[in-house]
């Protein structure tokens, strides 16, 4: 797999795409921090804005920002490109356009993802085989008017700024599960238990025993 990495103020970014879009998030922290372009140039101010704004919203709220390694960065880089290209796979497949992982949030009334925290065990799904196998699944247990979905904020459309009302699986936004939930998809593609649903039931299930007290699931496509 040929990996192209950027880096700017000692954050460092892999581009991904997904049909004609590209998409990354900053690398090696813990906080979540995402953008998207569809072009080469657009995608690297997208990440410099990203990480410029990163470092002035630590400073405003007293936060000491994540500072990435180098060197760990590097390996990660070299393991990204050794990577095999499962269609579900244990931790973060670049290959992959969908993720799932435990979460902490910083609750606010604009829940945006610089207050996601990543914790625990990562699962990565190709998005082509989550869009045709398992998101009907996913939808039906999605609550929208879950008070953490309800006060999801993005910025990544033109006006400025909106909230988000709905599952979303194209724009990198995030859309939130309680544990009971991932359980219950999990006991749901057991009972149905076609192709890959064996797999991910256990995974998911593997992702809700190791996820700390107080977080929730997220799932990011």
């Amino acid at each position: 797999m040929v990996v192209t990495m950027l880096m700017y103020k000692g954050y460092g970014t892999i581009i991904k795409q997904s049909g004609a879009i590209l998409y990354g998030k900053l690398e090696d922290i813990d906080d979540l921090v995402t953008f998207q372009s569809d072009s080469k140039d657009g995608f690297e101010e997208e990440f410099h804005r990203a990480a410029d704004d990163y470092l002035d919203t630590c400073k405003k709220v007293g936060k000491s920002p994540c500072v990435p390694c180098p060197k760990e960065l590097k390996q990660c880089i070299e393991m990204i490109e050794m990577q095999p290209q499962e269609e579900i796979f244990v931790g973060h497949n670049y290959g992959g356009a969908t993720w799932i992982r435990a979460v902490l949030v910083d609750f606010s009334e604009k829940i945006e993802l610089s207050d996601i925290h990543e914790v625990g065990m990562e699962i990565s799904i190709d998005k082509d085989v989550f869009d045709t196998e398992f998101k009907d699944i996913f939808l039906r247990h999605f609550d929208p008017e879950f008070v953490i979905n309800k006060n999801r904020y993005t910025r990544a459309f033109l006006d400025g700024g909106r909230y988000l009302t709905g599952y979303e699986s194209d724009v990198l936004e995030p859309n939130f599960f309680t544990k009971v939930a991932i359980v219950e998809i999990a006991d749901e593609l057991e009972r149905r238990g076609n192709g890959h649903d064996q797999k991910l039931a256990t995974l998911l299930k593997d992702v809700v025993r190791q996820a700390p007290e107080k977080s929730y699931i997220l799932v990011f496509s």
